[in-house]
């Protein structure tokens, strides 16, 4: 049996079922990535491979294979479709912003600000009892804009939930030489400030 030029071609089977596959992937990636500090080079290479694979499809589709030169202008169409993708794709990928965590981060630093109150109180009843024992006893913390919840444990721990983005804070005091300090650690962490992330 003959094998036809056109069989042998990357992809001249596959028809529209790899490129959905990776319009999928991209859709994972971009999903996966709420929040990315960096170009989305990964994202980028995936999308610039959907839309070649598909227009090469469509080239080996619409132009026989019979001779060289039919061949030679379809490898020609697949070149000439993925260097200008690269001219388009190449400056969004620089010049897109990069940094996408900015607004979830200020939202959650506005959970430092609410707490301010009671990190004070607590650091001031825990300097005066000696210790963080009943530092947080009938504390509270009143829901608003961006804090819909949470809790302040008679240790002084204060445990904040946000709503938009959805997050937990969580600001662990330790008593030591007769100063108070915290430790913060949060969920998700690429929403945490610097230092509730390490």
């Amino acid at each position: 049996m003959k094998r036809t030029f056109r069989s042998l071609l990357p992809f001249s089977n596959a028809h529209w079922t790899l490129p959905v596959f990776l319009w999928l992937l991209l859709a994972y990636l971009f999903a996966a990535e709420q929040c990315s500090e960096g170009p989305r080079y990964l994202a980028v290479a995936v999308l610039t491979a959907t839309v070649c694979i598909a227009l090469w499809n469509s080239h080996i589709r619409e132009r026989s294979t019979e001779n060289w030169k039919s061949i030679a202008k379809i490898l020609a169409g697949a070149l000439y479709d993925l260097l200008l993708l690269l001219i388009w794709l190449v400056p969004i990928t620089l010049f897109v912003p990069a940094y996408d965590c900015y607004t979830p981060r200020a939202k959650i630093q506005e959970l430092f600000v609410l707490s301010t109150p009671l990190v004070t109180e607590i650091e001031r009843l825990a300097k005066e009892h000696g210790s963080l024992n009943d530092s947080g006893v009938g504390l509270k913390l009143i829901p608003g804009k961006y804090l819909s919840g949470g809790i302040v444990a008679r240790d002084g721990t204060i445990i904040e939930i946000s709503k938009n983005p959805p997050a937990v804070v969580m600001l662990v005091p330790e008593f030591s030489a007769g100063a108070v300090t915290w430790k913060c650690t949060g969920f998700p962490k690429e929403y945490m400030p610097v230092d509730c992330r390490n």
